[in-house]
């Protein structure tokens, strides 16, 4: 009997070992689900103390910088979600079921699964303060009308600058009243020069394109479409009342909101990002009459590796600022400022501590 224990213990030894093995190898495995396990890696062992800001509110997170299409998360546009009445008689046909969605029932399956207010899950925060307060989202509202007009507009689709659109107040662009731009070419317009008119031009031809008649009509229409994206994409703290983020009552986002936003926009529209990382730019129209823009973020030219953002301001809002700063080759930081009296002081501290401990 005392023979048979001797003999049998080397085989529980090796069983042990073979079971370690195992645990190890099923554990160094990530999972596509563990989103937040790459950003953990990056961080170094120690950071060091955030920098003061003069931001009311402000938001550093890492996330990748690149999703394989089995992480990315669904931006698929679904009408059941619509209030009713929104899209009733309208056949509506986004910008991707035009590339290949439509008919195509497992692939939209697929990609719905995020569709009904699911947060992504969560990424590494690496500081912040006050980032689920409701303020005012002054132009940082155009990443959204950017990536409504994206989803709902192909890109040959001619967008006009009507006399409505030429009549709003602050920041236009120098085209004239009927002026025919091609969407991209009116993204553009309102994200790097933030131009109002072009956000309200985009949102006129998404309302047109679904059947409404009147001016009215179509913007509300695609403020609507923007609030319902916004809580398809979890931002329950947030609500947009116009294309262009100009000042208006009960119209809020959160430091938060945003960060998810962007993430979204990563996934699903990094040629948004793209565009925004130019300082300056010519814009052509229909007719190939050229507009020169500049970008309103100053930071650009101080750091040229930013891989994207956009500015904001009006009187209620104060300084906004969303930038994106690559901090490893997989992994970019999302900064959100918002309601600050010097956001681009407050971005360059962000990217200099970014910078010193990455």
């Amino acid at each position: 009997m005392i023979e048979d224990q001797k003999t049998a213990s080397p085989r529980v030894v090796s069983l042990i070992a073979i079971l370690l093995v195992a645990l190890l190898v099923l554990f160094s495995v990530q999972s596509p689900d563990r989103v937040g396990s790459q950003a953990a890696a990056a961080l170094p062992l120690r950071l060091s103390p955030s920098p003061t800001l003069a931001a009311e509110a402000y938001l550093v997170r890492l996330t990748p910088r690149f999703f394989r299409a089995a992480e990315a998360p669904s931006d698929e546009i679904n009408p059941h979600t619509f209030p009713q009445g929104i899209l009733e008689g309208v056949g509506i046909k986004t910008a991707a079921n035009q590339a290949g969605y439509e008919g195509d029932n497992s692939q939209r399956q697929n990609r719905s699964v995020a569709g009904q207010g699911a947060q992504l899950p969560d990424r590494m925060i690496l500081f912040s303060q006050r980032a689920a307060k409701r303020l005012a989202p002054a132009s940082l509202t155009k990443l959204m009308t950017a990536a409504v007009a994206a989803e709902y507009l192909a890109p040959d689709e001619i967008i006009v600058f009507s006399d409505e659109a030429k009549a709003v107040e602050k920041r236009l662009s120098s085209a004239p009243a009927g002026e025919v731009f091609l969407r991209d070419e009116a993204v553009r317009l309102a994200l790097i020069s933030s131009a109002n008119d072009a956000a309200l031009a985009l949102a006129d031809a998404v309302g047109r394109r679904l059947g409404r008649v009147s001016y009215r009509d179509r913007i509300e229409l695609f403020v609507q479409l923007m609030n319902r994206t916004a809580s398809r994409w979890g931002l329950a703290n947030t609500r947009f009342r116009s294309p262009t983020g100009l000042d208006l009552a009960d119209q809020y986002t959160s430091a938060e909101d945003l960060s998810q936003m962007a993430i979204r926009l990563l996934a699903h529209h990094p040629e948004l990002w793209e565009m925004t990382r130019q300082y300056t730019e010519t814009v052509f129209s229909w007719q190939r009459r050229q507009y020169p823009i500049q970008n309103t973020n100053e930071l650009l030219t101080e750091f040229p590796a930013l891989s994207g953002g956009k500015t904001g301001f009006t009187d209620e809002a104060g300084g906004a600022l969303l930038l994106l700063y690559p901090v490893e080759p997989d992994q970019v930081a999302i900064i959100v400022i918002l309601k600050s009296d010097d956001r681009f002081g407050d971005g360059r501290k962000i990217i200099k501590w970014l910078e010193d401990n990455f």
